[in-house]
Formats: structure tokens, C-alpha cells, sequence
């Protein structure tokens, strides 16, 4: 509905990159999955620090990136 509203109202496309906004998300996720995969194996259900988890993260291809370069 909202579409329709917005198209009527002279602004078009909306949602037009919806594909392309779930291809990224599905990329997330795939790499937080071998994360948390990768934390499973490594610690099980026991408490870790990020200490513990830092080295899994940076095997892992992007969930984490640099705050700085």
C-alpha cells in the first residue's frame, strides 16, 4: 500500500533494491553462522571473553571488521 501511496505521490521506486537489500543479509548471516559455528567448536557452552573469541573472528571471512585502518 505504501508503495502505491508514494508512486501516486510522483516518488517511484520504492522497495525497487529489496533484492538486492536480502542478498546482503543472506551474506550476513552466512558469515555470523560460521562464526558461531566456529565458537561452538572451539568452546562449547562454557563463558568465554572476547579475548577468547577475537582469533575465531578474524578466521571467520567478515563479521568482524576494523573500527579503524
Amino acid at each position: 500500500m505504501l508503495g502505491g501511496i508514494l508512486e501516486t505521490a510522483g516518488i517511484p521506486g520504492f522497495l525497487a533494491n529489496r533484492l538486492d537489500a536480502v542478498a546482503i543479509v543472506d551474506d550476513d548471516t552466512a558469515a555470523w553462522r560460521e562464526f558461531f559455528s566456529r565458537w561452538w567448536a572451539a568452546h562449547g557452552g562454557r563463558e568465554v571473553t572476547v579475548k577468547d573469541l577475537f582469533p575465531l573472528a578474524k578466521e571467520t571471512e567478515y563479521p568482524v571488521r576494523p573500527l579503524r585502518e
